[in-house]
């Protein structure tokens, strides 16, 4: 939080110097690339996140979460790497909903819907309180002919569930494009 609201009051020598002083003291901690690279993930700071993860797995190359994130992270950063990575990551845990849903929603914005919406499926079937999958497949689903109906329908669902995720953008596009 400290990091976030330094983020917010604009900075970033703050954050940098708070960054290379914890690298500092932790330098044996296998655990502090995959902290830090939380950090700036949540700053939205993608390649410095990126490069920390990156760090994280050159340490430990079955660390599942770092591959996820790296995997996410790359898929923003539209690097094709991210592909390889999140089935790596989904070999190492392959019933891990997070895992399925990041394979799931890479395949499905590079044009692989079919194989990205069983994922999804799979995915929302394991968590089904999980917004962000649900979502993920509802955004998957549009894009196939047929799965207009089942999109709607899963969109109700997310918002009976958890109400204030009407206001989010993403759902407000979705809920047009679905006429609900």
């Amino acid at each position: 939080k400290l990091m976030q609201s330094k983020h917010r009051l604009g900075k970033r020598d703050e954050i940098d110097r708070d960054v290379n002083q914890w690298i500092a003291l932790s330098d044996s901690n296998l655990a502090s690339e995959d902290k830090i690279a939380s950090i700036y993930m949540q700053l939205g700071e993608n390649s410095r996140a990126i490069q920390f993860y990156e760090a994280a797995i050159r340490r430990d190359s079955a660390n599942v979460p770092a591959l996820n994130n790296l995997a996410w992270l790359y898929a923003l950063e539209n690097d094709s790497r991210s592909v390889a990575i999140a089935r790596k990551a989904y070999a190492l845990a392959p019933n891990a909903s997070d895992v399925i849903d990041t394979l799931g929603w890479i395949l499905v914005t590079g044009g692989q819907n079919k194989e990205g919406v069983e994922l999804l499926r799979k995915a929302d079937s394991m968590s089904q309180d999980n917004d962000e999958i649900t979502l993920h497949l509802v955004e998957a689903l549009l894009k196939s002919a047929s799965g207009k109906r089942e999109a709607k329908q899963l969109l109700k669902e997310v918002i009976k569930r958890n109400p204030q995720v009407e206001n989010r953008k993403d759902v407000q596009r979705l809920s047009s494009q679905l006429g609900l």
